[in-house]
C-alpha cells in the first residue's frame, strides 16, 4: 500500500480522476487501520500528530463524499474554461479606474438651475409666513452665497464648494434666517426624495427632557437616522448622577462614531459663532470634521 503520508487531501485542487482514486483507497481502510499504518511507517512519530492527521484524512474523505466528481469536460469545454481563466487573470492585474465624484450614482441628482428656480420661488418665497416687520424672506449679500451652496449640497451637485460627505451647520446671530432656510432645504429634500432629507428635532426640548429625567439616555434615539437640530445650545450642561455634562458635546461624540462608519450626515442651526462651539476641544474638532460650518453675517430681520 502507498504511504498515506504521501497523499495530499486537498480535493479542491485535485483533478477529478485523483479524487476518485483517493476516495476508493480511503474507502478500503478504517480510521484505526490508517492510524496503525501511519504509526508503523512514521517510525516513532508523535502519536498526537498522527491522530490529528487521521482526523484530517477523515474530514477530507467526508468532503469528497459530499462533492462527488462530475463528468469530465470535453476538450471544447476545457478550452473555454481555460480561456475564461486567462481573461479573469488578466482583468485582475489591470489598475482599477478611480471613482470620480461625477461617477457616483448619488451625485448630481437634479439640474442646479431647475432646482434653484423651484427652491427660490416655491419654497423660500411662497412658504414664508409674514410676521411683524418681516413681510418677506430677503436674499441679500449675507446669505446669497450660503443659499446657493447649501442647495447644491442638497442635490449633491459636484460643483458645490462644500464637502458633500459632511453635514450643514448654520451659525449666526438671531433673526438672520438660519432656521427658516434649514427648514425649507429639508422640506425640499423630502418632497423630491433626496438622500439629505432628515427628521427635525428641537434642541431646547431635548435639554428640558434630559433635565427632567436627569439622564443622557434621552439622546439615544438621535443616534439613529438623519436629524436636523434647531437652536443648538453649545454651553448648556445638565446634572447626571452628580456630574455636570455638556449636552452638545455628548451628542456630537455619539454622532461622530456613526458618521465615521457610514457618513450619515447631521445638520443643525445655532445662534452662535464658531468660537462659541469651543466648549470642549474634542467636540469642537468633531464639529470641524463632521460639518460644513456656514456663518450668516446679515442683519437681524426681526427688528
Amino acid at each position: 500500500m502507498k504511504n498515506i503520508n504521501d497523499l495530499v487531501f486537498n480535493y479542491e485542487a485535485y483533478t477529478r480522476q485523483e479524487q476518485q482514486r483517493v476516495r476508493e483507497q480511503l474507502a478500503n481502510e478504517t480510521p484505526e487501520e490508517r492510524l496503525k499504518n501511519m504509526a508503523a511507517e512514521s517510525r516513532g512519530a508523535n502519536l498526537e500528530e498522527l491522530k490529528k492527521q487521521a482526523a484530517e484524512n477523515e474530514k477530507a474523505k467526508k468532503f469528497a463524499d459530499k462533492h462527488p466528481s462530475r463528468k469530465p469536460l470535453s476538450d471544447e469545454e476545457q478550452k473555454r474554461v481555460d480561456l475564461n481563466l486567462r481573461k479573469a487573470a488578466w482583468a485582475a492585474k489591470q489598475p482599477k479606474p478611480k471613482r470620480t465624484p461625477e461617477a457616483r450614482p448619488d451625485n448630481n441628482l437634479m439640474d442646479y438651475k431647475e432646482a434653484k428656480k423651484i427652491f427660490y420661488y416655491d419654497y423660500l418665497i411662497k412658504n414664508f409666513k409674514p410676521k411683524m416687520f418681516i413681510p418677506k424672506f430677503v436674499v441679500n449679500a449675507g446669505n446669497k452665497h450660503i443659499i446657493a451652496e447649501a442647495l447644491k449640497w442638497v442635490i449633491r451637485d459636484t460643483s458645490c464648494k462644500l464637502d458633500l460627505d459632511k453635514g450643514l451647520a448654520f451659525l449666526g446671530g438671531v433673526g438672520t434666517g438660519k432656521t427658516y432656510l434649514m427648514q425649507q432645504l429639508n422640506q425640499f429634500a423630502h418632497d423630491y426624495n433626496l438622500p439629505s432629507a432628515a427628521r427635525p428635532a428641537d434642541f431646547p426640548k431635548i435639554i428640558n427632557e434630559i433635565t427632567e429625567r436627569k439622564e443622557l439616555s434621552v439622546l439615544t434615539p438621535y443616534r439613529r437616522g438623519q436629524w436636523v437640530f434647531d437652536d443648538i445650545k453649545p454651553s448648556v450642561t445638565v446634572n447626571e448622577y452628580g456630574n455636570q455634562v455638556n449636552v452638545f458635546s455628548s451628542l456630537i461624540e455619539s454622532l461622530y462614531t456613526r458618521w465615521e462608519k457610514n457618513r450619515k450626515t447631521t445638520n443643525f442651526t445655532a445662534n452662535a459663532m464658531p468660537d462659541d462651539l469651543r466648549v470642549e476641544e474634542r467636540a469642537y474638532d468633531r464639529v470641524k470634521d463632521m460639518f460644513n460650518v456656514l456663518v450668516f453675517k446679515g442683519d437681524n430681520f426681526r427688528r
